[in-house]
């Protein structure tokens, strides 16, 4: 395949995700859902030939989850292929977050071995009266486009009311091995496309999955005046 033509279907498919990106912004139909997984592996195709690394303020900051695909085991279990994936409800709020290793509210991490930079998770899902939260810490492999994590503190509140607050079983002492796990221990994602509105990856478990940037406050704040 040559150059023009990887590019012509680079630019094709980012066009198909900024359509995501206005389908969340402002409402209308969903984009179509087999164009939108084409428009996820050709991006994903074209990642692995540039080779660019990511920065930590690139992901830094909150995502709402939009676009999902089945893993690898789900879909083999069913005896279909990738599939065409779904837009999820706006009834339903999914939110990740990625913060500072400290929880000071900045954008710094703290530095780990070799190119890994350490900072913190919080994944929220709020629907009907159900908010629950997992967190925990992470690792950004910038060079290689990967971020670990692993949850190992819930709050889950009921109707407002705080059922559960703390670690998980084994939470505390996984928090404190965190750092010195090797990649294949983990939970993670493959960022192969990053821009300033829109993040999409693949999961360990062979998913895709695409996240819209929530509005930071002072732009909120700018809609509001």
């Amino acid at each position: 395949m040559s150059n023009q033509t990887v590019l012509a279907q680079t630019v094709l498919a980012q066009t198909v995700l900024a359509q995501t990106v206005t389908f969340v912004r402002s409402g209308g139909p969903a984009p179509d859902r087999a164009a939108t997984v084409a428009a996820l592996l050709a991006l994903e195709k074209a990642s692995r030939q540039t080779r660019q690394t990511i920065a930590w303020d690139q992901l830094a900051g909150d995502w709402r989850l939009v676009f999902i695909t089945g893993t690898q085991r789900s879909r083999k279990a069913a005896g279909v292929a990738l599939g065409a994936g779904r837009f999820l409800p706006r009834w339903i709020e999914i939110l990740i977050a990625y913060r500072a290793a400290l929880g000071d509210g900045s954008d710094a991490v703290e530095p780990g071995a070799g190119d890994r930079l350490l900072g913190s998770v919080e994944n929220r899902v709020r629907f009907a009266g159900v908010d629950l939260t997992v967190a925990g810490p992470l690792c950004l492999y910038g060079s290689r486009r990967i971020l670990a994590f692993d949850f190992i503190r819930l709050r889950f509140l009921l109707g407002g009311i705080s059922l559960f607050d703390g670690y998980v079983k084994g939470g505390r002492a996984r928090e404190q091995a965190f750092g010195q796990k090797s990649l294949r221990d983990q939970a993670f994602f493959t960022y192969f496309y990053v821009e300033e509105e829109l993040i999409a990856a693949r999961g360990r478990g062979g998913g895709l999955a695409i996240w819209v940037r929530e509005p930071r406050p002072e732009t909120t704040k700018h809609h509001a005046s």
